[in-house]
């Protein structure tokens, strides 16, 4: 997606990349070649008074305990200039159409550094969550996060099987070491499409009750 009337780079159906010629169509096959639109790769920061790391993406909590601190991490936005490019978050225990944090509207082609506060409360209920942050070329974090484009009919879909809550464990630990989730269904103009999609976990483990 581009602002104004430019459609440099555009497909048919509205999914934009910085070189369509590096498109994969390839559905099931595990790669670590991006063919999307960026990466984002976690570099630091203190979160629930633990350290993080390029390593270290797990925390431990208590169940309904603050979650504050700050995370640190690199977005590399391989889209041009024309292109609006939201950067945001999600967090796997709230419901997915309103646990959505905007941290820019519209990211720079390039890599840029962010350290990006993190407020929320630990579910009630023990086990495996996460924090899920997100870019690409789509007007709204609605539209990153449900992994609808905004060529896609009907407006954001949720709860259709790729929004980002519905990404497997071994999709988020790839996207950790990796910058991205491989071939991730996406939901354009002409349907679903394999895409490689930017999103950098952060692992929250809650425990008691």
């Amino acid at each position: 997606m581009t602002s104004g009337s430019s459609t440099s780079g555009i497909f048919s159906d509205g999914f934009e990349s910085a070189d369509s010629s590096l498109w994969s169509s390839t559905v099931g096959a595990v790669e670590t070649q991006n063919d999307g639109t960026g990466e984002i790769f976690l570099t630091g920061g203190i979160l629930a008074g633990q350290a993080l790391s390029t390593s270290n993406w797990e925390i431990s909590v208590g169940a309904g305990t603050q979650i504050t601190g700050n995370v640190l991490f690199d977005v590399s936005n391989f889209m041009g200039a024309n292109a609006v490019a939201p950067l945001g978050y999600t967090w796997t225990w709230g419901e997915r159409s309103t646990a959505i944090a905007t941290i820019y509207g519209s990211i720079p082609t390039g890599t840029t550094s962010w350290n990006v506060p993190i407020n929320l409360t630990a579910p009630l209920a023990p086990g495996t969550y996460y924090l899920l942050f997100g870019m690409n070329g789509e007007f709204n974090m609605s539209q990153v996060l449900s992994c609808d484009s905004w060529a896609a009919s009907g407006g954001v879909i949720w709860n259709d099987g790729n929004d980002y809550h519905d990404m497997a464990a071994s999709d988020i630990s790839f996207a950790h070491n990796n910058g991205f989730v491989d071939s991730w269904q996406y939901r354009t103009g002409s349907g679903y499409k394999p895409a490689d999609v930017a999103m950098m976990p952060v692992k929250v483990v809650v425990s008691g009750g």
